[in-house]
């Protein structure tokens, strides 16, 4: 254990060092240092990706291929899929990572139909907040509809509205209305609605709070519904 320990902080500190080609080499020789903690950042692509561009990119190259060829071991799975989306975020990445984003896109669309909810989850969550990739709107509001896990249609539909805000975008608002107007859900449920219906109808800040239940509205919202009726009559 403790020479698996010492191993792990030598690669953090070779990251830190900037040492590309001993992170490489090392790499090399035990593929799953990958996946040692790291007590601030949390994982060696996190590490890199605030500290030195050049290794970010290769390492989150060397997770990226080992997704795609099924090689990350379940526990590490949900994992990995976020360092891609934080190496890559559109705003918080690592110089240069436009590329890398292109080239994952596909491996983390195909985790939208993951068995396990949580990966079905973090990729969405990467695809929209992180990656802000809005050709995906449609995509993810039919996971809204149709996903078995409330968890992931809950996500689904606010990332959606995400990437749809101040498009007005007539299918997004129209789900966000139904909840909104459905006595039987819950307070806290017709509230976020609401506050993602004023992303896609006004791309602002609503004064919604995740602690109050009388958030809503209701005067913006029948104006929504009623512009909506006026001009996309299906």
């Amino acid at each position: 254990m403790a020479t698996e320990a010492a191993k792990a902080g030598t690669f953090l500190s070779a990251i830190r060092a900037g040492d590309l080609i001993r992170v490489a080499n090392m790499l090399e020789e035990d593929p799953d240092l990958l996946f040692v903690h790291d007590d601030y950042y949390g994982s060696p692509v996190r590490v890199a990706t605030d500290l030195h561009p050049h290794i970010a990119d290769h390492l989150a190259r060397v997770e990226l291929a080992r997704l795609r060829a099924g090689a990350v071991a379940r526990e590490e799975l949900y994992s990995a899929i976020h360092d891609l989306g934080e190496a890559a975020h559109g705003t918080t990445g690592y110089p240069g990572c436009e590329k890398l984003r292109t080239e994952a896109e596909p491996t983390v669309a195909g985790f939208l139909h993951h068995p396990e909810p949580s990966i079905r989850y973090i990729a969405i969550n990467v695809l929209s907040f992180h990656w802000d990739l809005q050709t995906y709107v449609d995509t993810l509001l039919q996971t809204s509809q149709n996903d078995p896990a409330d968890e992931v249609r809950q996500i689904a539909l606010s990332a959606a509205a995400w990437l749809a805000r101040g498009t007005r975008h007539p299918a997004v608002a129209k789900e966000l209305l139904s909840i909104i107007e459905d006595a039987t859900r819950s307070a806290q449920e017709r509230a976020y609605a609401y506050h993602d219906l004023v992303t896609v109808w006004q791309d602002g800040e609503s004064a919604f709070k995740a602690d109050q239940q009388d958030a809503i509205d209701w005067t913006f919202v029948e104006r929504v519904a009623h512009e909506l009726a006026t001009t996309d009559p299906n």
